[in-house]
């Protein structure tokens, strides 16, 4: 299964939906839309970066309920550095 998601160079498209995530079997049924509408861009690097900095923050907000001010006192002192506390937290409850 391929996804792709297409963006219109005119701002509209009449047969494809921009923005929406289309879901093909092969890669000859998109490069099939592209050869037919020449306006049609692939935008899924952009998704892709969208997503892995939504995935990044959701997972912050997941083990942050975990960090505790003892946590705190060891960045305030230098003994350990924010990256090791969360691959700390992260062993532990993952």
């Amino acid at each position: 299964m391929y996804y792709y998601a297409f963006d219109s160079s005119y701002g509209y498209n009449s047969t494809i939906r921009l923005g929406k995530i289309y879901i093909f079997s092969s890669k000859e049924y998109m490069i099939y839309f592209i050869d037919i509408n020449r306006d049609l861009k692939v935008i899924n690097h952009a998704f892709r970066v969208f997503t892995r900095f939504v995935k990044q923050y959701l997972f912050l907000l997941k083990i942050k309920k975990f960090f505790t001010p003892k946590h705190l006192f060891l960045t305030q002192t230098g003994e350990k550095s924010i990256t090791q506390i969360i691959m700390e937290i992260t062993n532990r409850v993952l």
